[in-house]
This record gives C-alpha cells, structure tokens and sequence, in this order.
C-alpha cells in the first residue's frame, strides 16, 4: 500500500526518501499557523515555499482534515492540534542524546 505522501506525490516510496522529513515539516508548518484563521496569502509568505508546493500541501492538510477551509481562511481543527503535540513530540525525541 502506498503511504499518503507518495499517493500526493505520485512518486514511488524509493523516490521520497530524504523528502517526507522536509514534507512532513511543511504540512506541521502549515497547520500550526492555521492555528488562527488564516488565509493562503498569508500562508504563502508565511511559510515561505513555492506556491505549488504550498497549494500541494495545504490540500494534504485540509484531505487529512488536520486544517479546515472555512470561507477564504484555513484553521487547524482538534485531529490538527493532536498531530502538532505528537509532531513536537517527535521532534523531541530526535533531539535527545
């Protein structure tokens, strides 16, 4: 079974090898910023990525329902919050020695 991100990706696992790190930060990066409404202008100079690359990962967020688009802003829902404390929890753990 092909994981989430190679299913965006349309690349195979082998080819997103040293690319979920930066994608996984990125879909982190967008959904804690939505932690207020926030709009994808915002976002894209926000987050500073191209606008492809966000408008790709900010549809992962909203399929994964981690952010939810209401009218023109994007907020991260509860599922959102509790993928930012077990993402800050991870990077935690990397970080010990």
């Amino acid at each position: 079974m092909r994981s989430i991100l190679a299913f965006y990706c349309e690349k195979s696992e082998d080819e997103l090898i040293g690319k979920k790190r930066a994608s996984y930060d990125l879909v982190a990066e967008i959904v804690e910023t939505c932690v207020t409404p926030t709009k994808k202008y915002t976002l894209f100079h926000t987050i500073r990525t191209s606008y492809a690359r966000l408008d790709r990962w900010l549809q992962v967020a909203v399929d994964l329902k981690l952010i939810q688009r209401i009218g023109e802003n994007y907020l991260t829902t509860k599922k959102g919050t509790r993928f930012l404390e077990a993402w800050r929890n991870f990077q935690a753990t990397l970080r010990e020695e």
